[in-house]
């Protein structure tokens, strides 16, 4: 059985200037640990305006850093939804073959 851990960054209210930076470095910090544990896989979603459901607007981004995090056992990243339609083609086509 192979597990992996997925990712949409929620942040409720009320927000201050470092929450954001916090969110991702905790994330940052759950991969390191997931990578001692012998996790497989990280997914992230994207998602667009949405408060406080998803800052996930870029995965691509998050998922660079996850593999930098990443060293103790080779996964794959994964983009658990795109919005394709929110953005051009020939950047999805140009994100999306770094990631496999």
């Amino acid at each position: 059985m192979r597990f992996g851990l997925l990712y949409e960054h929620q942040l409720p209210r009320p927000w201050t200037g470092e929450s954001e930076h916090r969110l991702f470095k905790d994330a940052l910090a759950q991969v390191e640990l997931a990578d001692q544990l012998g996790i497989d896989h990280i997914w992230e979603v994207e998602h667009h305006f949405l408060e406080e459901y998803a800052h996930s607007s870029a995965p691509e981004v998050f998922l660079a850093a996850c593999a930098g995090a990443h060293q103790e056992h080779p996964y794959r990243p994964w983009r658990g939804a795109g919005a394709t339609g929110l953005q051009s083609s020939a950047r999805v086509a140009d994100a999306l073959p770094r990631l496999i």
